[in-house]
């Protein structure tokens, strides 16, 4: 991709995007311009930052049922849970619904989990 930038500040995409590219890289050499010509054509180099977040293909979603709480020992607003999503041994998940909800309304209760 490249940018033509012309002397009186306006910008032209290379490739005819109507999007305004902020990103400009160094001046192409190999480009000849014309004496007086204040046109000049730049080379866009994109580069990407690694991504932090994970691949959404890679994760899954499944419903599964609480079949232990407890209330968390070293906070106030977390319910330790067992939850059997069909594995060989209940995942525990840590949440911060102690404030919405009592022990027993989540006990046997369904939940939808997202595991990798």
């Amino acid at each position: 991709m490249f940018i033509i930038v012309s002397g009186k500040g306006k910008q032209e995409n290379g490739n005819n995007n109507k999007t305004k590219n902020k990103t400009i890289g160094e001046e192409n050499s190999t480009m000849p311009t014309r004496r007086g010509d204040s046109t000049r054509v730049l080379e866009v180099k994109k580069t990407t930052a690694p991504s932090t977040m994970p691949d959404p293909s890679n994760l899954d979603i499944r419903v599964g049922m609480i079949v232990k709480v407890w209330p968390h020992p070293e906070s106030e607003k977390l319910w330790c849970e067992e939850i059997d999503i069909g594995e060989k041994v209940p995942r525990v998940v840590l949440s911060g619904l102690r404030a919405h909800y009592k022990e027993e309304e989540l006990m046997e209760a369904k939940v939808v989990v997202l595991t990798k």
